[in-house]
């Protein structure tokens, strides 16, 4: 009876523990929800709900991309999520706040799901310090208040992971349909989805001998999700063919690159404007207090998960690597899940510039919850020292979610679009670079015909015969124009009489030189 009742508190005190969890997850990724403006990303996103159901399944079919008018052909979308957002909002409605929820739903069942993989590969405490460290993640908690794909894709991974784990330990028929329609859904709503695929799959044969008296089931489970996806078969060749999607042709990758998207997966900075500057410019001295506390914050948080996550890879008693994943499955799941989604997108960019598809931490974030889960299970294995560790882990990540909360992380369309509306006159040409810039404009701002879009000097320049007075947006022009030359013409042939600057946003207006 004292160890049913030992097992029952237990049980309880888990359950608490994980509830507390959630709902500062929760919190964290509602706060401040609907403070900055949609940047374009999640533009494009408001804009996807006007079309309907069957023209976004067609419209991404035919030109791999929702509006290839402002994107280009063979921009790499798929249709699932800008579906489910469109029905979203025909309940909740359309705003910053509304449209951004749906991402914080995904980002909250994430922390649930990882907590159930830690507690399957591990234990429950396991479990319970994974969901906690996704809970307060700097970049999870971003991810989560963007009206994007991300988080829904990172939930879609937990659930197929957590569901392929269950079939092949339990044999259950609602694990198999979990996988299955996990894994379709992933297909459809971000192509790096192979890769996830392809490491469950290396999983499934290092371990065949185990898992060969399921062929039955892991055959028609493959079988079942290659049939499902068959539909978007020829789109899916005619991107890989087409390469990728033009605005991400940046180039082999440096080490710089590849290590800060490392150090992201553990936190990020999210300086102020004089932080920002000094930063910019290389300029340390110049940094504020704030800013260095920033930094060195980051690189704790770093340098702690880091630590775990080494540990969370050493035998107990000898001090070995972990590697004889005959022995420990779930380390050698957690690896392949970890490495793959990350070394072959760098080694394809690395190998093939012109094709690179490494970029930023969202095209890798769906391996960040293996890595939280390796260091959960080092944390856990830090016995009388796990809650000084935790302690120290909190204390470091609030300067990078404070900084997170008060400044401005995206594109403030929202306050430039205001500043227009004060002090433009609609007679006087605007002009906007990057053409899909009209996107996050338009949702604050009244279009009107002396409104252009252009991307380079070829397209500028024509455009300004007769112009005595006009104005000029600049924004990712890095893209289109990296060599500034729309700019460089406008300083050399007008007066520029006003400038203004909205994180990531430039406004300047021109006169005619007297």
């Amino acid at each position: 009876m004292p160890q049913e009742g030992t097992l029952s508190n237990n049980g309880n005190k888990v359950k608490l523990l994980l509830i507390v969890i959630l709902l500062l997850g929760t919190f964290l990724r509602v706060y401040g929800l609907g403070t900055e403006s949609f940047w374009l990303d999640e533009a494009d996103t408001a804009q996807a709900v006007d079309f309907s159901t069957s023209k976004i399944i067609e419209r991404t079919y035919v030109n791999l991309t929702l509006m290839p008018e402002f994107f280009g052909e063979g921009g790499g979308s798929l249709p699932l999520y800008n579906i489910l957002v469109k029905y979203w909002t025909i309940i909740f409605g359309l705003s910053e706040f509304k449209l951004r929820l749906f991402s914080v739903l995904f980002g909250v069942v994430s922390i649930y799901l990882i907590f159930l993989i830690g507690k399957f590969l591990f234990n429950s405490k396991v479990g319970l310090i994974a969901a906690f460290i996704l809970a307060i993640n700097h970049q999870h908690i971003f991810f989560s208040q963007e009206a994007r794909l991300y988080s829904l894709l990172v939930a879609l991974t937990l659930f197929s992971a957590f569901s392929l784990l269950r079939a092949l330990s339990s044999n259950k028929k609602k694990y198999w349909a979990g996988f299955i329609i996990s894994s379709v859904a992933m297909l459809y709503t971000h192509y790096f989805s192979f890769f996830i695929l392809f490491f469950e799959g290396i999983y499934i044969l290092a371990f065949w001998k185990n898992n060969k008296k399921l062929v039955k089931e892991i055959l028609f489970s493959a079988a079942a999700i290659f049939i499902l996806y068959l539909p978007w078969i020829s789109a899916f060749f005619r991107q890989v063919f087409f390469g990728p999607p033009i605005g991400r042709i940046i180039g082999s990758p440096s080490i710089f690159k590849f290590i800060s998207t490392l150090i992201s997966f553990n936190s990020w900075i999210s300086p102020d404007l004089n932080s920002r500057i000094a930063l910019r410019a290389m300029n340390f001295l110049q940094l504020p207090v704030l800013g260095w506390i920033l930094i060195i914050s980051v690189i704790m948080v770093t340098i702690l998960l880091a630590g775990a996550f080494i540990l969370g890879l050493i035998k107990n008693k000898k001090g070995k690597l972990s590697f004889n994943y005959k022995k420990n499955h779930g380390i050698f799941f957690l690896l392949i899940w970890l490495l793959i989604p990350v070394l072959i997108p760098f080694i394809i960019s690395i190998i093939s510039p012109e094709n690179a598809i490494f970029s930023d931490i969202r095209y890798v974030l769906t391996a960040t919850p293996a890595y939280y889960l390796i260091c959960a299970y080092g944390i856990f294995k830090m016995r009388r020292w796990k809650g000084i560790f935790l302690a120290l882990l909190v204390i470091f990540s609030i300067s990078p979610l404070y900084s997170y909360y008060v400044n401005f992380d995206t594109q403030q369309w929202r306050e430039a679009s205001e500043y227009l509306q004060l002090n433009r006159p609609l007679d006087q040409t605007l002009f906007i670079q990057k053409a899909n810039g009209i996107l996050p404009l338009r949702y604050y701002y009244p279009i009107d015909e002396n409104i252009i879009t252009i991307d380079t000097d070829d397209d500028f320049i024509p455009a300004l015969e007769e112009k005595q007075s006009f104005w000029l947006v600049l924004a990712l022009e890095r893209y289109s124009d990296p060599q500034g030359l729309v700019e460089a013409y406008a300083d050399s042939h007008y007066k520029l009489v006003q400038k203004r600057e909205y994180n990531g946003i430039e406004i300047l207006h021109y006169q005619e030189m007297r």
